[in-house]
């Protein structure tokens, strides 16, 4: 890989490769310095415009200022790119992931339903789009989307991933649960929807109070997908809901940037201090960690709260 960079200099697609190779292998840093690198070599380009925002929506502070993108740039640009490429998916998901990173989803709605008149048997925009309508509570859209693709006899693994989703609305967990166990085997190296299952059958575990497969799961979507939010952030709040302090703040200090997080890393120290005796409990460290919170203005009585306890 080194090697290929070495003969490549200025070939944005050398460093989009080795960014894509070490994300993988879960060098998130790593990887968004070589986004960064391509971005600069080549910012109109359809592909390293598609990775820039996939990396846009990770808040891993880990890759520190190698990740930080102008928005509305991004956005302009992807925008621009989508009108020289309207067929292009990658560029309809990037744009649509973007707009959900700031919860227009109204926008992600139209951007997929758009996306899937071009593309009308796209696994993954359809993932992406069944999951939005059931957020926004749009069930009966849901419902028709997966009653057309049954009658076309395609995509089995999605049909049963929309009939899970469509049983967690029903809060019908244990069947929910079999149904995304039973495709897991045939989801193998498609990564996004490996993940969203993975998640949601997590969510299942855990109404149905099964902890440690619950783990498992969130383990393996936050393993998948390096970038992803919300994996991290639900492993990190299991390992705290199961009192794995120590593991749930490892987790919780990925996402420093994430607004709330802060907090809980203060309320975390707070209880791992408390499961020490008292002459070796550490209330400097949890007296630093709440000064970092009082940035957030939301959180300031529970740092007021939590102060008082030290």
């Amino acid at each position: 890989m080194e090697q290929l960079i070495a003969r490549n200099l200025k070939s944005f697609r050398a460093y989009l490769t080795r960014a894509d190779f070490r994300r993988q292998h879960g060098h998130v840093k790593s990887a968004a310095s070589n986004v960064k690198i391509a971005y600069q070599l080549a910012p109109d380009e359809l592909d390293v415009l598609a990775l820039v925002a996939e990396f846009m929506l990770g808040y891993n502070p880990a890759a520190g200022a190698d990740t930080s993108f102008d928005l509305l740039d991004v956005r302009s640009q992807l925008k621009q790119a989508q009108l020289d490429h309207p067929d292009a998916k990658r560029l309809i998901v990037a744009l649509a992931l973007l707009d959900l990173r700031d919860d227009m989803f109204a926008a992600v709605e139209a951007q997929l339903r758009a996306g899937l008149q071009i593309h009308p048997d796209d696994e993954q925009l359809l993932q992406l789009y069944a999951d939005v309508l059931i957020y926004r509570g749009k069930v009966d859209i849901a419902r028709q989307e997966l009653d057309r693709l049954r009658k076309t006899n395609k995509l089995p693994s999605i049909v049963m991933y929309l009939e899970a989703r469509l049983a967690m609305v029903h809060r019908e967990y244990l069947v929910a649960s079999r149904l995304l166990v039973s495709i897991r085997p045939q989801l193998i190296g498609r990564s996004q929807l490996q993940t969203a299952a993975d998640l949601h059958l997590a969510r299942c575990y855990e109404k149905l109070g099964q902890n440690e497969q619950c783990l498992a799961a969130y383990r393996r979507a936050a393993t998948l997908d390096v970038l992803s939010v919300d994996a991290r952030m639900d492993l990190a709040y299991t390992l705290f809901r199961l009192g794995r302090f120590d593991e749930a703040l490892t987790n919780y200090r990925q996402l420093t940037a994430v607004p709330g997080v802060a907090l809980e890393i203060a309320r975390l120290m707070v209880l791992r201090n408390l499961d020490f005796p008292e002459d070796e409990r550490n209330w400097g460290e949890v007296d630093q960690a709440l000064d970092v919170t009082t940035d957030d203005k939301q959180g300031l009585v529970d740092v007021i709260l939590h102060r008082t306890s030290i």
